[in-house]
């Protein structure tokens, strides 16, 4: 076992007690130094992007079920971290959250033997990285200085069942994650970004590409869509940034991320949807 300092455990000091790596580990797990438990804490100011509570400990369970009660958080500089196995979580999805402020408590749920934190870092694709070298230091870019190309937190809401549903605030897993209900096509969009303007049109089987839109607003110009006629394609542009977006299909599944820029490119990988195939649900970050 190794002892490091951290900012992602209320006391500061934990052990190691299976590093990064090992047999194919996605993250490092954390102990209190001499095996107590803990409080977890966020590792730097975010926003929570995908969480889930009342998973009981279920050895040999995988996918999102393995992490137990879990948080992820998405920070400034586009990087995630990711605090699994909790006895309980005590924040929610969107909510944004400060440096050092508790997520929830140590715990052993998921696919867990015993009670500990997994600690998991990613990149701007999502990709884990190791992440010892951050438990006590800051993410690649400061942390204040939100690097070129970060749109901020984004907030959606889509039209669907005659309707403005819900917004939303980036994406994860779970029906708070997307916009829109699955089986009942969106007929309108609406999209805002923290840090910089939004621009974006939809596409309908009906009308073809639609006027673009600026952010959202009330009035007719305040959404993409015609309410009555169903979307199939979006299509996003971000002058000082990007957008991830992805569409889930009536009927069908999620379709792979495109990601969005300055301006709107030709060609099935210039939007998100398949033309002429309703459009029920939407993810972005």
């Amino acid at each position: 076992m190794a002892n490091k300092n951290s900012r992602v455990l209320a006391t500061g000091s934990n052990q190691i007690t299976q590093h990064y790596g090992n047999a194919g580990h996605g993250g490092c797990d954390l102990v209190k130094k001499t095996n107590q438990l803990d409080a977890i804490t966020a590792h730097s100011d975010g926003t929570v992007v995908w969480c889930q509570s009342g998973i009981p400990n279920d050895q040999g369970s995988s996918g999102n079920r393995s992490y137990g009660n879990a948080v992820k958080l998405r920070h400034a500089n586009g990087w995630y971290t990711l605090y699994a196995h909790m006895d309980y979580i005590s924040v929610k999805n969107g909510q944004t959250v400060k440096k050092g402020q508790k997520l929830g408590y140590m715990g052993n749920t998921g696919n867990s033997y015993g009670a500990h934190l997994h600690f998991e870092v990613r990149d701007k694709s999502d990709a884990r990285v190791n992440p010892e070298p951050y438990l006590n230091a800051d993410l690649p870019g400061a942390e204040t200085d939100e690097p070129a190309g970060y749109t901020g937190d984004l907030t959606y809401q889509a039209y669907t069942q005659k309707a403005w549903q819900p917004k939303v605030v980036n994406c994860g897993d779970g029906p708070d994650g997307y916009a829109g209900i699955y089986g009942s096509a969106l007929q309108g969009l609406k999209i805002d970004a923290k840090n910089c303007d939004v621009y974006y049109r939809v596409h309908t089987p009906q009308s073809g590409w639609l006027p673009e839109v600026k952010n959202s607003g009330s009035g007719a110009d305040g959404y993409a869509g015609i309410y009555g006629q169903d979307i199939d394609g979006i299509q996003i542009r971000v002058p000082q940034g990007f957008v991830d977006c992805r569409v889930h299909l009536k009927n069908g599944d999620y379709l792979d991320w495109v990601r969005f820029s300055k301006s709107y490119k030709d060609g099935t990988d210039g939007y998100a949807g398949i033309l002429g195939k309703a459009i029920d649900g939407v993810q972005m970050k």
